[in-house]
């Protein structure tokens, strides 16, 4: 068949058809006057011998063509045609990840043809080229967004921390023998938010150690020793505030920020806790290097109580003690530790031997918070989030007074406690407000990478729009129902017994003066 003929069946069958009738017409009349002439020729001696011939050759070419299509159709069998067909399934999106990313890319599309067909209607090639480069920003933003939508959030926070240098890991143990730090996304939190008196020193000193860290080897070679001693112990009970102000400070972009959970390190092979501590700081002192010495490591310990937690058995009491000489070791600064700044926090402070404080250059108690702090921690905390009726200031020097010797962190439960009564009782009646407020937060989130305070106002306004509000009847009732709950008056006993062990811990190491220095009167008695 023709080229020309085929397209023309393709595109037009109904006249390739009605072309092939023609010329089978035309070839019927020319036959049939020549038809008697034929059967003259067939019934003669040389018409009989073509027959003959022709029949044979005819039946060579049969016997040959139907073994090749026996040969066609065995092959064509043994073809799984099943796996070539594309099943509805395998073009449905699994899930909104890919059908947002289906529809961005079907939109990158649409507008590169668009802009194709735009561009070609444009005779100016300095208005083209223009235009051009228009196009070409905006299907590289698109393609940026797609780019986005295939990450997992952890892995989106990262990007955003590389693109501002931010660092921060987490110790992890992968096998006996070994550890390392993996990065993760910077904490979020801000060392402002971390509100309290008692937290006042310690943002002080931690800010100091921050901005002298910048000049590790000015502060280094100037020093007597040409050692600098930047090590700080945080002493707070369960719930205080201390590891939310760890983690702002490993948030903070001046430092690479390392955390650790002392309880990870400890193992029951004989010695390899003792060798975990040299690795988690001499992998401290890789991520320095690394930053090329630029910035200090902080070194957030958190359970430091753990490595001196005396167990029984001959070989715990061993490791225990190794620990604690490998830690005056690092501490004081031998196996050129410089840069490395231990950040230790506890809330048992009597496990931790006397020598090993002595080697902090700060040791403040966090989170002791007053009752006027507690009132305007709860005052913060709700107003934050919820709109209010009917509580004057008095309200809430009584909750305060309610919730004597409490942590901030139960301070907080109390507003949790209003938070579950509220909010999923306002989902369940007005579902259609609920499902657009979430929608909102989740394109913003989209935009700004996280979720503030902005959006937090915004989510409170609404809930102002349809009559969710906290009054002075419903904390009463949080306060009594949560202060019922056994564990949370065991926390607050807990802390008490904290903060006593913490300021008879102090009052012996005597007063700070000056450079790190201590009097001399205690220091040494310290068991």
């Amino acid at each position: 068949m023709p080229r020309g003929a085929s397209l023309r069946y393709i595109c037009e069958p109904k006249k390739f058809f009605q072309s092939v009738g023609e010329q089978l017409e035309k070839f019927y009349d020319i036959f049939k006057t020549t038809e008697n002439q034929n059967l003259e020729l067939l019934k003669s001696e040389y018409g009989r011998v073509l027959i003959e011939k022709f029949s044979s050759e005819l039946r060579a070419v049969l016997s040959q063509s139907q073994n090749g299509v026996e040969r066609e159709v065995k092959s064509i069998s043994r073809v799984d045609l099943d796996s070539i067909i594309q099943h509805p399934d395998e073009i449905v999106p699994d899930n909104r990840r890919e059908s947002d990313f289906f529809k961005l890319r079907q939109k990158m599309f649409q507008n590169l043809y668009e802009s194709m067909n735009d561009l070609s209607k444009i005779n100016d090639p300095y208005e083209r080229q223009d235009e051009a480069l228009k196009v070409v920003k905006d299907l590289v933003e698109v393609k940026d967004e797609m780019k986005k939508i295939g990450m997992s959030e952890k892995l989106r926070l990262l990007r955003s921390d590389k693109l501002t240098d931010n660092e921060y890991y987490e110790g992890k143990q992968r096998e006996i023998g070994e550890f390392y730090f993996e990065r993760k996304p910077a904490p979020a939190v801000k060392i402002d938010d971390v509100i309290g008196k008692s937290f006042d020193k310690p943002k002080s000193h931690l800010n100091e150690i921050v901005e002298t860290g910048e000049f590790s080897r000015l502060m280094t070679f100037s020093a007597p020793s040409q050692k600098v001693k930047s090590n700080i112990l945080l002493i707070g009970p369960y719930g205080c505030g201390k590891t939310e102000l760890a983690r702002a400070i490993c948030g903070d972009k001046r430092v690479i920020g390392a955390s650790v959970s002392v309880a990870s390190t400890l193992t029951a092979f004989m010695h390899e806790s003792v060798n975990n501590v040299k690795r988690v700081y001499d992998s401290a002192k890789d991520l320095r290097t690394e930053g090329r010495n630029l910035k200090p490591v902080v070194l957030v310990l958190d359970e430091f109580d753990g490595w001196f937690s005396r167990g029984e058995g001959t070989g715990t009491d061993i490791d225990m003690a190794q620990i604690e000489n490998v830690l005056l070791e690092v501490l004081d600064g031998m196996g050129d530790y410089n840069g490395i700044v231990t950040m230790a926090m506890t809330n048992k402070p009597k496990l931790i031997p006397g020598g090993i404080i002595r080697r902090f250059r700060y040791v403040d108690i966090v989170g002791e918070l007053s009752q006027e702090e507690r009132a305007k921690m709860l005052e913060g905390y709700l107003t934050k989030s919820f709109p209010t009726q009917n509580i004057e200031q008095t309200h809430y020097s009584k909750w305060a007074n309610t919730l004597e010797d409490a942590p901030g962190d139960v301070v907080r439960k109390v507003v949790d406690e209003i938070h579950f009564s509220l909010v999923p009782k306002f989902i369940r009646e007005h579902p259609s407000e609920a499902k657009r407020i979430e929608k909102v937060l989740y394109q913003r989130e989209n935009t700004a990478k996280r979720l503030g305070d902005k959006d937090v106002s915004y989510i409170k306004s609404r809930f102002d729009n349809y009559k969710v509000f906290v009054d002075a009847v419903k904390v009463d009732n949080a306060l009594d129902n949560l202060l019922k709950q056994p564990h949370i008056r065991l926390q607050i006993e807990k802390a008490r017994e904290v903060y006593a062990d913490a300021h008879r811990l102090v009052d012996e190491l005597g007063v700070q003066t000056g450079f790190g220095m201590r009097p001399r009167s205690n220091l040494f008695d310290l068991k």
